[in-house]
């Protein structure tokens, strides 16, 4: 009985995660096989242009008393247009007379209750590929934060659209193998917090 569990729980995970990869390779290859261009269109009698959307995204740290690592995530809900059911760190799209902080900032409390300064995040990379998330052009920022700011800052789900957060999570990075993630998220997480807690200059958000 035990081995038929265990064969079932091993079969239920391969086919999840052979149908990640068939859906992230076949949405690369759409993007990769079809020409897209910018194009203009009138608002108000002035020329408006269309182009490659920009992302935010915000990866936020922190130790506890323990030394261990968590990083700040949401679930998405059935109200997101896709990977329902999957992890990711706050995300969306920059708005109109904000900076590229600020929309990262917007983001995290919209989607977790956290309200953290623009000021405290950090550009960390890019990911300009036109073959990859739907030919967003990604910043991505970094903070660390300590126990108080946690304390602080109880995680909610009441500020973002409805059904687009199913939960909010505090997750260990040894369990993030235990979740499923979008976005290469889970690829992300233990590289970014490796790369830059090693720069002198991040120093900690309070």
């Amino acid at each position: 009985m035990i081995l038929q569990i265990l064969f079932l729980f091993l079969f239920v995970v391969i086919t999840q995660s052979v149908i990640y990869v068939i859906k992230k390779n076949r949405d690369e290859l759409f993007w990769r096989q079809n020409e897209f261009k910018n194009f203009g269109y009138k608002v108000h009698g002035t020329t408006v242009w269309r182009s490659r959307s920009v992302a935010v995204t915000a990866f936020i740290y922190y130790i506890n008393d323990i030394g261990e690592v968590f990083v700040l995530a949401n679930k998405r809900g059935n109200g997101t247009p896709d990977y329902q059911g999957y992890w990711n760190v706050p995300c969306g799209y920059l708005d109109f007379n904000e900076s590229g902080e600020e929309a990262a900032a917007r983001e995290v409390y919209e989607e977790t209750g956290v309200k953290i300064k623009p000021d405290c995040l950090k550009l960390v990379s890019t990911n300009t590929k036109p073959t990859q998330n739907k030919q967003n052009v990604s910043f991505r920022y970094c903070a660390f934060v300590n126990n108080m700011f946690v304390k602080d800052n109880p995680l909610t789900t009441k500020h973002c659209e409805e059904d687009e957060v199913e939960d909010v999570q505090w997750v260990n990075l040894f369990d993030i193998k235990n979740k499923e993630w979008a976005f290469n998220h889970d690829k992300l997480i233990p590289e970014i917090h490796e790369e830059y807690t090693a720069m002198k200059n991040m120093g900690k958000c309070i």
